[in-house]
């Protein structure tokens, strides 16, 4: 199998490699797994429309339930009692240097075909 990848893409999955130290075709087996099980996940609520509507009404449930600020104060001390603030830094350090990262790679690339230089001087007599 191959696959054709931008300078970014290349660059950040050499970052994944590094970091998780996987060669490449550790790294390939486990996208491809990532990738089979959410496709089977997602033909597995489309085929049941009723659980897909179960999830959604759970997930609008949830978003309300946490935007209430008892719910939210009640979360931050039951959060606080059991997870120490060294773990949640740790936690966020993971995604922070992710983000940087991510951030130093993502270059704004120009859209379109790259420009042709002309050549200087004057052309050769392509008939001599």
């Amino acid at each position: 199998m191959s696959g054709k990848f931008t300078g970014y893409e290349v660059d950040l999955i050499e970052l994944v490699k590094k970091e998780y130290n996987l060669n490449d075709n550790q790294l390939v087996c486990r996208a491809v797994r990532g990738a089979i099980s959410q496709l089977l996940f997602q033909e597995a609520l489309s085929k049941n429309p009723k659980l897909l509507k179960f999830f959604k009404s759970q997930e609008r449930f949830m978003k309300k339930f946490v935007e209430r600020p008892s719910q939210q104060k009640r979360f931050h001390d039951e959060l606080s009692k059991k997870v120490t603030q060294k773990d949640l830094d740790q936690f966020e350090d993971v995604f922070a240097k992710a983000d940087k990262i991510v951030k130093k790679l993502a270059k704004k690339k120009k859209p379109g075909r790259p420009k042709v230089k002309k050549k200087r001087g004057r052309p050769k007599d392509k008939g001599r």
